[in-house]
């Protein structure tokens, strides 16, 4: 079998932790991955060759969220050539499946369908707001094969709860258990690496510095932890983005107007990141609403040991169980997320026994095993539709 993912993101993300963890599982079950990234800055490329998947870059608008309307009329200029070139790529592969993620870029889908090759169309996070919603969830319905949702939060916000004329499938990142394990070993190197006092509170967050991601609650709740420990540090790791530099600038303003910046370790992306959760005391995210499925970051922290204070969006809260594993907190709402980061750093035993129950769910449920077999039907279940959808006369189509 030959799968073809098709990402609209240079820099290296959910989607793109979630291809390079199965990539090698996947080989061994016969399956052949290749990847096309567009041509942008970003590491996602470079990882991906490191990780040996086969990587295209080719040129590969997507919709931005953004009034500007020359934005939309690049996009709109240049997607018949961005089909006819994914076209060549699907022909040239001989690809059987075609893999999308997110739900406003439908370019990989429409060249699929045009080549008579399976859709897998995976929706893995609440960005796009209810209006785009409504619009493009048709779109999914009718171009793709199967579509898989980051947990029922997701599926139930995209679809109001009804079924979908195609087969549904729930899903949700892998986590390497063999590489995010906690390591009292790998906490101090990486502390001492940072120059980071061993004895301090340490609270991190991983992740890319985009506006949905709400990094800037991250530094509000930092403000009011220190106020209250002034032994805590904290830690945030993460790439940027090109289309975001102005968030990126206005977030350092922030961390100097703190007066933390001192405490403050900021070390961009990374390719270890199981390091940097060792480092942690408490991992933060402080998403804000329309933005994760089931956020990747959170299954690795609870893996590594790592308590986890999550905003109650997406799908996050069927990963992280409120007071078993750690704490699901309104978004929007520094303040919520400072009480209770606070709360587990001021009781060790309380930080303890949330580090043991995260990494039995993360053991349970998230290992790299229970995605590949997630993946391996919803491959198999897009084929099928796929052959039942070419023997249905045209008429019946139109």
């Amino acid at each position: 079998m030959k799968v073809l993912a098709v990402l609209h993101y240079a820099v290296f993300g959910g989607p793109s932790n979630l291809l390079v963890s199965l990539s090698g599982p996947l080989a061994e079950r016969g399956v052949e991955l290749a990847v096309v990234l567009p041509d942008e800055d970003g590491n996602a490329a470079e990882r991906f060759q490191a990780a040996g998947v086969t990587t295209e870059v080719i040129p590969l608008r997507r919709l931005r969220a953004s009034f500007n309307p020359a934005h939309h009329a690049r996009l709109l200029a240049g997607f018949p050539g961005d089909v006819r070139r994914l076209r060549r790529i699907i022909r040239r592969r001989g690809v059987d499946v075609v893999l999308l993620h997110g739900l406003a870029n439908p370019h990989a889908a429409i060249a699929a369908r045009l080549e008579g090759r399976a859709v897998l169309w995976q929706i893995v996070d609440t960005r796009v707001p209810a209006a785009g919603r409504r619009v493009l969830m048709p779109f999914v319905e009718r171009l793709s094969d199967a579509v898989m949702f980051w947990g029922e939060a997701v599926r139930q916000l995209h679809t109001r709860g009804r079924p979908l004329a195609i087969p549904t499938l729930l899903g949700s990142s892998p986590v390497d258990l063999d590489r995010h394990v906690p390591s009292p070993e790998r906490r101090a190197r990486t502390r001492a690496e940072l120059g980071v006092p061993g004895e301090a509170q340490v609270v991190g967050t991983v992740s890319n510095l985009n506006p949905q991601k709400g990094v800037e609650y991250f530094i509000r709740a930092a403000k009011q932890i220190a106020d209250q420990m002034p032994t805590a540090w904290f830690l945030v790791v993460g790439g940027r983005y090109d289309t975001h530099r102005a968030y990126a600038r206005r977030l350092e303003s922030e961390v100097r107007e703190s007066g933390l910046a001192d405490r403050f370790r900021c070390v961009g992306a990374v390719a270890d990141v199981e390091r940097f959760y060792a480092a942690m005391d408490v991992k933060l995210i402080t998403s804000v609403p329309a933005s994760e499925g089931i956020p990747t970051t959170a299954l690795e922290a609870m893996a590594c040991g790592v308590p986890v204070v999550t905003t109650d969006v997406g799908s996050a809260s069927e990963a992280v169980v409120d007071g078993v594993t750690g704490y699901v907190v309104p978004p929007l709402d520094g303040d919520a997320i400072a009480q209770a980061a606070l709360h587990v750093l001021a009781d060790p035993a309380l930080r303890a026994r949330l580090g043991d129950e995260g990494r039995r769910r993360a053991e349970a449920r998230y290992g790299v095993e229970p995605a590949v077999d997630q993946h391996m039907r919803a491959f198999r279940t897009a084929m099928e539709h796929r052959d039942r959808r070419n023997t249905i006369p045209p008429k019946v189509l139109g």
